[in-house]
């Protein structure tokens, strides 16, 4: 919803054409608020089921002026068709990747940055706001920012804000692997427009970022992560929700470096690699362990997951996959 709101200066008069796969949160999310921001939204939704159910389907039904769902293929033909009609269309990249995206989370990070730092011993609460630091030495209240990285523009952003602070910023690659993420990064870093000295300036380090421990393909899911989804629900003070796409394989990425014994209980036997202990350095120099880790959604396409709040929600998530 952040990366929305870089654009909504759009002008209203002309509609707007946006393209991604059926389930991506971009997709939905972007054709709900555009058009309840007055924008005609036409929709191009790649899936190769021909008879799609999920709830991104219905809601991008209700909300776009047209929508138009299949193969890149059937896609492509169907864009230039649009394009040919609506020559003044106003075409927004591929998940929202550009700098109106990545001003669109600049609230988001001066949130975090202001949040005020409490010290609680016992009854005793002291109080300090952090307009008050002096961003060229000191940090904001969190030692480390975590984010799911899919397009990265999130993790851009936030590299950005918080170049001049001593908050790490690190990332789980969820949408392509490290390696492929890093070997675009020059490119992602041209797209959004950003000079030498930011490239330079923004602390984007491989020993900032890691692959998931948990390994099944993009927006498919395995019992040992159902099985996380569902014990986090349960036992969280505030019956927390994570998706098997992002937020999931991110917490329990995080939890595994972070040598935490509620893993234990699940058969993983994946030995870090020599390549990311620096990750896992990074993350245990947050002495305060001050850690944020920023849940960006991704529940839409499996809303059905916690239908149920009993028993039997094991065998939901088994059923709705």
């Amino acid at each position: 919803m952040r990366r929305i709101q870089g654009f909504l200066n759009l002008d209203p008069r002309f509609p707007i054409l946006i393209q991604a796969a059926l389930g991506s949160n971009f997709l939905t999310s972007f054709a709900i608020i555009l058009s309840l921001n007055g924008f005609s939204v036409f929709v191009l939704a790649k899936t190769y089921d021909q008879s799609p159910q999920s709830l991104n389907f219905y809601l991008l039904k209700k909300y776009s002026k047209e929508l138009y769902f299949g193969s890149n293929k059937d896609l492509s033909h169907r864009k230039d068709q649009i394009i040919e009609k609506y020559p003044n269309i106003q075409i927004i990249p591929k998940y929202g990747f550009s700098t109106e995206g990545e001003f669109g989370y600049e609230s988001l990070w001066k949130q975090i940055a202001s949040y005020k730092m409490v010290y609680q011993n016992e009854n005793l609460i002291d109080e300090k706001d952090t307009a008050s630091l002096n961003f060229e030495s000191e940090s904001t209240f969190f030692d480390t920012i975590i984010l799911d990285i899919g397009s990265g523009l999130s993790y851009f952003s936030a590299c950005k804000y918080f170049h001049n602070l001593n908050t790490k910023i690190l990332g789980v690659c969820l949408g392509e692997s490290k390696t492929s993420w890093l070997r675009n990064l020059p490119t992602r870093m041209n797209e959004l427009e950003w000079d030498d000295k930011l490239k330079n300036t923004a602390k984007i380090s491989e020993d900032h970022l890691v692959n998931p421990v948990i390994l099944p393909k993009f927006a498919e899911t395995n019992e040992i992560l159902l099985d996380f989804i569902q014990d986090v629900y349960r036992d969280s003070y505030h019956r927390l929700r994570l998706d098997p796409v992002y937020s999931a394989k991110t917490l329990f990425t995080l939890l595994y470096y972070l040598n935490d014994k509620s893993l234990l209980k699940y058969k993983i036997h994946k030995k870090i690699r020599k390549d990311d202990l620096k990750f896992r350095e990074k993350l245990h120099l947050s002495s305060q362990k001050k850690i944020l880790y920023i849940h960006q959604g991704g529940l839409l396409s499996w809303s059905k997951l916690f239908a149920l709040d009993n028993e039997e929600i094991g065998n939901n998530f088994q059923s709705n996959i």
